[in-house]
């Protein structure tokens, strides 16, 4: 559905920012819905929790503004914003219990006590802590302190709820089960919120839409779906894991044709240019018993990944990685291989630099 200008909470207009010589930030522009959960995606160093900071009023760019609901709150302070804020380091009070915890931006709102109890409660009850008021936080799990976290920032219903790599400090089961669950009660409640993180499976899981930065730049904007069908650019795909990319030739005569090094690859989509290009193969792409695009290789590796199993498929040309369903029957290693690669995994950058 079409956004209209009332439907943005957020935009952040031609942002610039430089540490000294060293430019972090060059001309971020993009907005935020109501309700939207937008991840801010991309390597260390690419500049989106500086990003992050300036929209927190934690740092001032050197150019370019911030607007809530059309209002440019670049000179606003940091506790006049209305934004809630939940880091990696989690800075929960110590000698406080949960409730403490949560309430600590409710008292300083100067609430009164009884509607502190009560939001209290809603919180813990929407985060799956129920009763945990008089806990001790230094007895909490790590997943538990996430929660706490979680609520206190909830508790004062900030306009906008910040986040800033939360999940990194803890074990892969109990990131992933945090994930799904963070997204339940994010959407659950309505709350806007910016994630940051240079994990793509979080960003995967949790974002309406991805902001990918590259070197302090919007590198690619959109739904997660989209942005891993279609990546803008090598340095998109190479980031998401699809380090699949041939440079190949497209004649006028037909479009969906690609001819590359590993042979013609035929295209579900007319995505190519006439002339040089540079295709992407998805990790996806491969099938062991298929007709379309058939190519012939090595099983040089395989490495077993639950559901999937990782395979390194050489060719006389280059070397692919391909991911195939581990009940998929696979060779010894070292043996000749035909594969097929599906049409619909294939596409076109818009790019021809490999």
């Amino acid at each position: 559905m079409k956004q209209t200008t009332s439907d943005i909470l957020l935009q952040v207009s031609h942002v610039v920012k430089s540490f000294g010589a060293t430019s972090v930030l060059r001309d971020v522009s993009f907005d935020v819905a109501r309700g939207e959960i937008v991840c801010l995606l991309g390597p260390s160093g690419c500049g989106k929790s500086t990003l992050l900071n300036i929209i927190a009023g934690l740092e001032h760019a050197d150019s370019g503004s911030v607007f809530v609901n059309g209002e440019d709150i670049s000179g606003t302070p940091v506790h006049r914003r209305g934004f809630g804020l939940m880091f990696q380091g989690l800075a929960l009070f110590p000698h406080r219990n949960v409730a403490d915890n949560i309430a600590f931006g409710l008292r300083m709102a100067q609430q009164d006590k009884t509607a502190i109890s009560q939001r209290v409660a809603e919180v813990l009850e929407l985060v799956g802590l129920a009763g945990f008021e008089k806990r001790d936080v230094n007895q909490l799990s790590g997943g538990e302190q996430q929660r706490v976290a979680l609520a206190r920032s909830l508790a004062p219903r900030p306009k906008l709820l910040m986040l800033d790599e939360p999940l990194s400090s803890l074990d892969r089961a109990l990131r992933e089960r945090l994930m799904d669950e963070l997204r339940e009660i994010l959407t659950h409640v309505g709350q806007t919120a910016i994630y940051v993180t240079h994990d793509q499976q979080e960003a995967f899981a949790l974002s309406d839409r991805m902001v990918i930065l590259n070197a302090g730049q919007i590198a690619q904007s959109g739904a997660p779906r989209d942005i891993y069908q279609y990546p803008a650019d090598a340095f998109v795909a190479r980031f998401l894991g699809q380090t699949n990319l041939l440079a190949g030739t497209v004649r006028a005569a037909d479009k969906r044709l690609v001819h590359t090094a590993v042979g013609p690859l035929v295209l579900e989509n007319e995505s190519c240019n006439e002339g040089t290009v540079t295709v992407l193969v998805r990790p996806d792409a491969a099938l062991i018993n298929g007709e379309a695009n058939r190519i012939a290789g090595t099983l040089y590796e395989q490495t077993f990944r639950g559901r999937n199993t990782r395979i390194t498929f050489k060719t006389d040309a280059t070397t692919l990685i391909f991911e195939l369903d581990s009940t998929a029957p696979l060779p010894p290693l070292g043996s000749a291989l035909i594969l097929s690669l599906r049409p619909s995994a294939i596409t076109c950058l818009p790019q021809t630099t490999v």
